[in-house]
């Protein structure tokens, strides 16, 4: 079984899974597998199809939301990773190449529900360095903390 970082009792995040997991992914508790592994990256791995298959057959929710490293901090990717939480049955089990898209993308959904400080704190604490996102993070706090005198925020979790 890949490594895998529990951020909070809703989420967990990993590097790329094998087929093998997905038993493993389940027995753990796990309700649903994000898969954020665009199918045209390079190497070799899973494909967002058989992914899917694998997670059906273990009666896990599935849902493949490609995400290029590039773009990691873009509003639409950010608003998709939070709709797909909030759509799919938790705990769901979140990956990526190396889970640091995972990681980020959990980041920027939870500035502004938890301090900076200890959403770097929970990525480091799983192996994860964000501080690349670090300035985006804040950025999102601080659109969140806005929603206290009306004005409309992304911050959808």
């Amino acid at each position: 079984m890949t490594r895998f970082s529990a951020f909070s009792p809703s989420i967990a995040v990993a590097p790329q899974v094998s087929d093998a997991d997905f038993a493993t992914i389940a027995g753990l508790g796990f309700k649903s597998v994000l898969n954020l592994r665009p199918d045209e990256e390079t190497g070799e791995f899973l494909q967002s199809g058989d992914a899917g298959h694998m997670a059906r057959a273990f009666d896990l929710g599935y849902r493949h939301l490609p995400v290029h490293c590039h773009c990691v901090t873009d509003e639409e990717q950010i608003d998709a990773f939070v709709e797909a939480l909030a759509e799919l049955p938790q705990p769901v089990f979140a990956y990526c190449k190396s889970g640091t898209r995972a990681a980020i993308l959990w980041a920027l959904a939870s500035a502004g529900r938890l301090p900076t400080e200890e959403i770097v704190r929970t990525a480091a604490v799983g192996g994860y360095d964000i501080s690349i996102a670090l300035e985006d993070i804040e950025e999102r706090a601080g659109e969140a903390i806005r929603v206290d005198v009306g004005v409309e925020s992304h911050v959808a979790v």
